[in-house]
């Protein structure tokens, strides 16, 4: 079974959100310093925070081999 991360609308998606987390990531975490927990959370939650594009093809492999899915979903599934 061929992945959905080979389809061009899901490369083109991924490409888009990791362009977007290099711009919008680094000035929230070099802003962290001495934050409480919750204005931290307040930040983070503005964060892609997102692990490389590698690092998400393996995930994803990894995920659809324990789901037999074989296909990049949301967790909890489609609805």
């Amino acid at each position: 079974m061929i992945s959905s991360l080979h389809d061009p609308v899901v490369s083109r998606v991924l490409d888009a959100l990791h362009s977007e987390a290099d711009t919008v990531d680094p000035p929230l975490l070099a802003n962290m310093g001495d934050k409480t927990d919750d204005e931290m959370a307040n930040l983070l939650d503005q964060a892609f925070i997102p692990v490389s594009p590698e690092a998400g093809r393996i995930l994803t492999f990894r995920i659809g081999d324990d789901t037999g899915v074989g296909r990049l979903s949301p967790p909890g599934g489609l609805t």
